[in-house]
């Protein structure tokens, strides 16, 4: 047998295998939609998130463009990025290399039977009460007073980024970054 002969036979083989997992895994998962692409994707998405975190509305939008397409999912409060990107990344096409300039493609059943994306991404937003109830933890906690006296803390002021230069620590760290941080770490009903 040739090097050629080889190496289909053994691309065969894994797709074979990729196939029967796809099958299992729509077996596993009745209330999924069946089939490839971003569209199915993005459809797949809505069903889990919706499942997962009933309270959260999210928007889940694809975007198909010459040589791509993407899906981004945007809410506001409810769950945090990470745990979002946990249920949202396997349908994720691959991964862009910075250092050769390019989209490496990875082989899944999880794609092959529900749909991919060649990017998925996430926008958390925060609400108003998000934002002052880090604030308050972050007094509360840290037992830290931020602003002068007679001076209330204001959204609108956080949301425009005039918090940065108020640094604590000579400077290391500003009220603007903690409140973010806080906020990213923090997952809200």
């Amino acid at each position: 047998m040739t090097t050629t002969q080889s190496l289909v036979q053994d691309w065969q083989a894994k797709a074979t295998a990729t196939d029967l997992i796809a099958s299992a895994l729509r077996a596993a998962n009745p209330h999924l939609c069946a089939g490839s692409g971003t569209v199915v994707a993005a459809k797949n998405i809505r069903i889990e998130l919706k499942r997962i975190y009933p309270k959260t509305k999210f928007s889940v939008k694809t975007s198909i463009y010459s040589m791509g397409n993407n899906v981004t999912v945007s809410w506001t409060d409810g769950p945090t990025s990470a745990q979002v990107e946990t249920i949202i990344n396997k349908y994720e096409a691959g991964t862009f290399d910075g250092q050769t300039d390019s989209y490496d493609y990875h082989d899944s059943a999880w794609t092959d039977a529900f749909g991919r994306a060649k990017y998925v991404s996430t926008t958390r937003k925060d609400s108003d009460a998000a934002i002052l109830d880090a604030y308050q933890r972050l007094q509360d906690e840290e037992n830290l007073s931020f602003l002068p006296d007679g001076f209330p803390f204001c959204v609108e002021t956080y949301r425009l980024g005039g918090y940065r230069s108020l640094g604590l620590n000579s400077g290391y760290t500003s009220l603007q970054s903690l409140i973010n941080v806080r906020c990213a770490q923090t997952a809200r009903d």
